[in-house]
């Protein structure tokens, strides 16, 4: 305490209820004012603004006014979604199937000599680097 009197902190700890429980603002006066407008100071503060009941109003009433405006456009439109969506359905359910032609079994001699060498190089239980080796000691 500076002259008998409370510091700034002490002040503080006491608004929040955890200020010096000794008995010093029964006694002096000019800290018991001083203390009483600092907690006026701290309920002005946390008060809530006041806010006129017209004014609320008023915000409401452009809020609905708004959203009555955008609606409006989007809604005009709906009918004609609808009856686009209906008539593609409709093509979609009325349309036919059209007969696929199987593709027929189409051979040529090509492919037959590359699936002969494929099967020979599966059976074959000889690897594939061997067969240079093989090909110097082949008489010819």
């Amino acid at each position: 305490m500076m002259d008998g009197h409370w510091t700034e902190q002490e002040f503080i700890n006491d608004i929040y209820g955890v200020g010096p429980g000794d008995g010093h603002l029964e006694r002096c006066a000019e800290c018991r004012g001083r203390r009483e407008q600092m907690a006026m100071r701290r309920r002005a503060a946390a008060r809530e603004p006041e806010v006129p009941a017209e004014f609320l109003a008023a915000q409401r009433r452009a809020i609905h006014q708004k959203l009555g405006a955008r609606q409006a456009p989007a809604m005009r439109w709906a009918p004609a979604f609808a009856a686009v969506f209906v008539l593609l359905i409709g093509l979609l359910l009325i349309r036919q199937p059209r007969p696929v032609a199987a593709p027929g079994p189409v051979m040529t001699a090509a492919d037959s000599q590359l699936f002969s060498d494929i099967y020979a190089l599966e059976g074959s239980s000889e690897p594939q680097a061997v067969t240079p080796v093989r090909a110097l000691f082949e008489e010819n």
